[in-house]
């Protein structure tokens, strides 16, 4: 079920962003902040990349942006597409808002959906989505009003508010304290005891299903099983050698570049990331376009050659900066030489993708943050 839901969360976030209609039109405004007023009202779809957006006047049509930190303080009357660290919604969304990263606060409205793909998701007292809400990632609380069905997949879920359908999940734990109110059912999938105060109300039914671990006796499995775990184990090591043999072309080729867009990474991690997603979305789109027009097929056909020999060596980019970033956690003055930054960040990257659930959010920000970061310095350097 969680893999449903992980997969259904990322088809939709991505699939809202692809039907965008001029998404290839994406402003590239990513070292500044961006203001709406309060008394401005902007008729056109709004795209916008920078460090803090802050939206308080209205938007008539839909919202893609991308940035460090996002304010929705005003009125977007279309849908928000949006990603970065955190997002902030204490204004009115007439549709729906899908958001990739770290943190999302919902103290306003949201009309329709809510769809959220990353760490934390909380719908605030006086919040109200009227739909559903969907969301994969790690902490989920529920304190004002959703109008429709909740699915969700995480670690922990935690309702104080009021929802008017069922509540499909599959958490660790999930607590329902004094506030809460369910009038559908709750079903849920985990191997603790749900945790209901006295004083919530569940109309429906409470359904729990155990996390069963694989059986012994399923030795027929056994051999099927020992070969894909031979071919996984193949490909990882194929993709890590792969890497770590075009890093070290790349490094040794320009050295100081490599060490520009890592630095990129290290500086402004979530920003990059929220920049490269909104590239990784919006290029084949513009390819697509182009390839319309016939006289563009061979340009579309060449971007995107080069889009996904970038979208692979931007792997080397983000695992060299995010080293980068633990030396400067552990507050280390003296860095490694780059190929060894090179080879333990590889390494560490193909150990984590292969993780369960995780490994393919680890890769999406993976090839969006390198992604990011080279069109950053490479921005910056056609500017000088």
């Amino acid at each position: 079920m969680r893999k449903k839901i992980l997969l259904f969360g990322v088809i939709a976030l991505m699939l809202g962003m692809v039907l965008a209609p001029f998404a290839a039109s994406a402003a590239f405004d990513s070292n500044e902040n961006h203001f709406v007023p309060k008394d401005k009202v902007i008729t056109q779809n709004y795209f916008k990349a920078g460090n803090n957006i802050d939206i308080a006047g209205t938007l008539e049509k839909d919202a893609y942006v991308a940035g460090q930190i996002i304010n929705i303080d005003g009125v977007v009357k279309g849908d928000v597409f949006a990603a970065g660290n955190i997002l902030r919604i204490n204004g009115t969304v007439e549709g729906s808002v899908r958001f990739a990263g770290q943190t999302m606060i919902v103290n306003g409205e949201v009309k329709r959906n809510v769809m959220m793909a990353g760490t934390n998701l909380s719908i605030a007292k006086d919040a109200m989505v009227d739909w559903e809400v969907l969301f994969a990632g790690n902490m989920l609380e529920l304190d004002g009003v959703v109008g429709g069905d909740v699915r969700a997949a995480g670690a922990m879920m935690r309702v104080n508010g009021e929802l008017a359908g069922d509540i499909f999940a599959e958490v660790d734990t999930i607590e329902f304290l004094d506030g809460a109110k369910v009038n559908g059912g709750v079903f849920y999938k985990s191997n603790r005891e749900v945790s209901v105060s006295e004083k919530a109300s569940i109309v429906g039914l409470v359904e729990r299903s155990e996390v069963k671990a694989p059986g012994a006796d399923k030795q027929r499995d056994s051999d099927v099983k020992k070969s894909l775990a031979g071919l996984f184990a193949g490909l990882m090591a194929f993709s890590f050698l792969s890497l770590l043999l075009i890093a070290i072309v790349v490094i040794a080729l320009a050295p100081k570049r490599v060490n520009e867009v890592a630095e990129e990474v290290k500086k402004n991690f979530w920003r990059n990331f929220g920049i490269g997603l909104l590239f990784i979305i919006v290029t084949p789109i513009a390819c697509i376009l182009a390839m319309f027009t016939v006289i563009g097929i061979p340009l579309a056909l060449i971007v995107l050659v080069t889009y996904f020999i970038v979208l692979f060596i931007a792997k080397i980019f983000f695992a060299i900066g995010f080293m980068k970033l633990v030396f400067k956690w552990f507050k280390k003055r003296k860095e490694w030489h780059l190929m060894l930054l090179a080879l333990i960040g590889l390494f560490l990257l193909i150990l984590i993708k292969a993780i369960p659930v995780i490994g393919w959010a680890v890769g999406l920000i993976a090839t969006a943050t390198g992604f990011g970061a080279l069109m950053a310095v490479k921005k910056d350097i056609m500017m000088k």
